[in-house]
């Protein structure tokens, strides 16, 4: 059996000239279909493409809830701390009342002894002898720390301020402590 064929004319009256176009059954409806079936899924894709971020989104929220609330619960901790320190350094603030007549004797304490009261270190006194005449720059610093004798060194490159390097010999600093 022969398939179906269906043939149009197409006939121009003012020239005369007659086109035809024969096509099959089939193979016409199966085109017809996919073009008209395209954008359906076209749109099918888009819509389970926007659940799927939907989903996405609304996973990503509760997570971001649950961290959130965290936060705050860390946030409400940490203000009750800062007030229950900003509690003890006003007590220690009025327990610390210096008599003036003390404060004016501080005051006129030299600043080496008042670093170290205050917990710093005492500067080394460094004889004329050993100073340089030009001022210099710091460029790089590095420790050293033996674990054999538990020792550290100290090593210091600096530059005088026309740029030449000036380098100082290694300095010991004693023993670390234990800890």
């Amino acid at each position: 059996m022969q398939p179906r064929r269906y043939t149009f004319v197409i006939a121009d009256r003012q020239s005369g000239a007659v086109r035809r176009l024969t096509i099959s059954l089939w193979p016409t409806l199966a085109a017809v279909v996919m073009i008209l079936a395209l954008p359906v899924l076209i749109g099918l894709g888009a819509r389970w493409s926007a659940s799927a971020t939907i989903d996405d989104l609304q996973t990503t929220n509760a997570a971001l809830q649950v961290e959130n609330a965290s936060y705050r619960a860390a946030t409400g901790e940490l203000a009750d701390q800062i007030s229950s320190l900003q509690t003890a350094v006003d007590q220690l603030g009025d327990r610390a009342a210096v008599d003036p007549s003390a404060s004016r004797a501080m005051d006129k304490l030299p600043s080496n002894i008042k670093s170290r009261a205050m917990g710093g270190l005492p500067r080394r006194h460094v004889p004329p002898s050993r100073r340089s005449a030009r001022p210099k720059r710091l460029l790089a610093c590095s420790a050293i720390y033996s674990a054999s004798s538990g020792r550290a060194w100290t090593r210091c490159v600096t530059a005088s301020s026309d740029g030449r390097p000036w380098r100082p010999r290694p300095r010991r600093s004693g023993r670390l402590p234990d800890g």
